[in-house]
């Protein structure tokens, strides 16, 4: 996912974490579960673990963090123009624990009918809005049906058709079915029912995404309830008592907030919205963590500022050759494997990248749920040049100058990463690379346009399962290659109820998707966050960059 752009039609997104920068929530927002390790919970109990014990209570000081701006603090109105903070303030149907599990949001339990098309969520009765009023199950039917309605401009429909497959999502988009039809409805006060087209068994995923809507007051203020407090109502567990829009925004306890980590967190967090409270506002005490580029954090391990500790996290996010497959020469599996032979990833990421990335020759991301650490692609010289001339190439006779387009505003190291491609295809394979950066708007529109022949393509998840990266390469996805043997395994997996059958088709995916070179897997990037000693439970997970909860997890000594 991109946290910057919603990028034309395609149903996924690119992520753009700028180093120094706070990056915002969604994939920033992401989804968040276990699948694989959960399945027979989520089906079979129907019930989220228990939160409690889970972070550390603490009511008292001050967190201040930097953050990203945005119009509104309403996730059903907008995904990439919300401010950092909205999940503070804002409660969906189910969201994660510290270590990174499902748990219960407003939805305490959930379960699945026999055919898999139909769950159930129930909601915990005591919950309220900070105004009073009960929060409903129809109040997250309204939020739903406001995300499909064209009229509200949501920015992450995509999701809700594509990966949840909605009931009659696309329809309603499209103004063919009224919003009334959306396959999301309140069975009673406390209970809401969502029906997809097909079976999905990570639909308890999706509903981190949904967040409920206060009718009395859309109906008031139309979409501007969520611009400003005094129009505001809210769900989570803090309020907001002041937002200065692209100052700061300053968020204090709900006193009527009884959903999950109910009391506990810091008593007031500020976000820093003016985009200078990064590495100079940490070591000025404006903030109280901020994320390192490669040389802040050499410069931070080195020498430590005073009261402070680092914090060093693989993000689940990938970095990849991509090729414009449908023209020579990337078009032929033997010079993309020939190319993918040729680099040495380990030299890339010791040498050239120094710290801020580990190796990753597949698609799914260490540590990332589906990862299978026997899925390997070695670096071997003697074999890609044998490819190489296999494919009419050889010692890289007759093979066209390409140029290898980066953005400007993508994964710390892009440039020096594509400088090393540049030259191992060089002394290697006789390949000849040129090297361009392109703004974010020219390099999307040229990648999207098929203009790009090769280009490093950064990709963020969207919510933790394997489906995520593999269906980047199904038809509709991001990249250009196919092959229906794949395109067979992974439509079983992402439907399939079964875990053990999911890791196994998956497998079998990843393997192919592999020999074909269908991209050329680079490396994965590592987070480094410098973090004031006075907080503490700072949460060394990927997930902090994709829910504003873990503020609440800390505690200020």
């Amino acid at each position: 996912m991109d946290s910057q752009q919603v990028l034309g039609a395609s149903p996924h997104r690119w992520s753009s974490i700028r180093a120094g920068e706070w990056p915002r929530r969604v994939r920033r927002g992401g989804i968040w579960i276990s699948l694989i390790g959960l399945m027979s919970l989520l089906v079979a109990c129907g019930s989220a673990p228990s939160s409690s014990g889970s972070a550390t209570s603490g009511a008292n000081g001050t967190l201040t963090v930097p953050g990203t701006t945005g119009a509104y603090m309403d996730l059903d109105k907008t995904i990439y123009n919300h401010p950092t903070g909205s999940l503070l303030a804002e409660l969906p149907l189910v969201m994660l624990n510290p270590q990174s599990k499902i748990t219960a949001g407003a939805a305490t339990s959930w379960s699945v009918s026999a055919n898999h098309l139909v769950w159930t969520f129930h909601l915990n009765p005591k919950l309220v809005w900070s105004t009073g009023q009960p929060l409903t199950a129809q109040d997250y039917v309204i939020g739903a049906r406001y995300t499909a309605t064209p009229s509200t401009g949501y920015d992450f429909g995509w999701f809700w058709s594509t990966v949840a497959d909605i009931k009659n999502y696309v329809p309603i988009t499209e103004g063919k079915m009224p919003p009334s039809a959306l396959g999301v409805k309140a069975l009673n006060a406390h209970t809401l029912q969502v029906t997809t087209t097909v079976p999905v068994p990570f639909l308890p995923l999706a509903m981190g995404y949904l967040t409920p809507e206060p009718p009395w007051l859309l109906d008031k203020y139309g979409a501007a309830w969520s611009t400003k407090p005094q129009t505001m109502s809210f769900t989570g567990p803090y309020i907001i008592s002041q937002w200065l829009p692209n100052q700061s925004i300053t968020f204090v306890k709900n006193k009527k907030y009884y959903g999950p980590y109910h009391g506990q967190g810091p008593a007031k967090i500020v976000v820093q919205l003016d985009g200078g409270a990064n590495y100079t506002g940490f070591l000025d005490g404006q903030v109280d963590v901020t994320q390192l580029n490669t040389g802040q954090y050499r410069a931070a391990a080195s020498n430590p500022p005073p009261g402070s500790h680092l914090v060093n996290i693989p993000f689940w996010w990938i970095n990849m050759l991509g090729f414009n497959q449908t023209h020579a020469p990337f078009n032929s599996t033997l010079v993309r494997r020939a190319i993918a032979l040729a680099i040495n990833q380990n030299q890339l990421v010791n040498d050239v990248l120094k710290g801020s990335a580990m190796p990753n020759t597949q698609v799914i991301p260490p540590h990332f749920p589906g990862f299978d650490p026997n899925i390997k692609e070695p670096y071997n010289v003697t074999e890609a040049r044998k490819l190489l001339a296999e494919a009419g190439y050889p010692g890289g006779k007759g093979f066209p100058v390409e140029t290898l387009l980066i953005r400007n505003q993508s994964a710390p190291g892009n440039l020096s990463a594509a400088e090393f491609i540049q030259s191992e295809l060089k002394a290697n394979l006789g390949i000849s690379l040129k090297v361009k950066q392109l703004d974010e708007t020219t390099w999307i529109a040229d990648v999207n346009a098929g203009k790009a022949q090769i280009f490093i393509r950064p990709y963020n998840y969207d919510y933790i399962d394997p489906s995520d990266w593999y269906s980047l390469f199904l038809p509709g996805g991001i990249m250009t290659w196919s092959n229906s043997q794949f395109n067979k395994l992974v439509a079983k997996a992402n439907s399939s109820f079964n875990p053990a059958q999911r890791t196994a088709l998956y497998d079998q995916a990843a393997k192919i998707l592999n020999q074909q070179a269908g991209a050329v897997f680079l490396y994965t990037n590592i987070g480094h966050y410098l973090v004031s000693n006075k907080l503490q439970d700072f949460p060394a997970s990927p997930i902090i960059t994709y829910t504003d909860f873990w503020m609440v997890w800390t505690h200020i000594k």
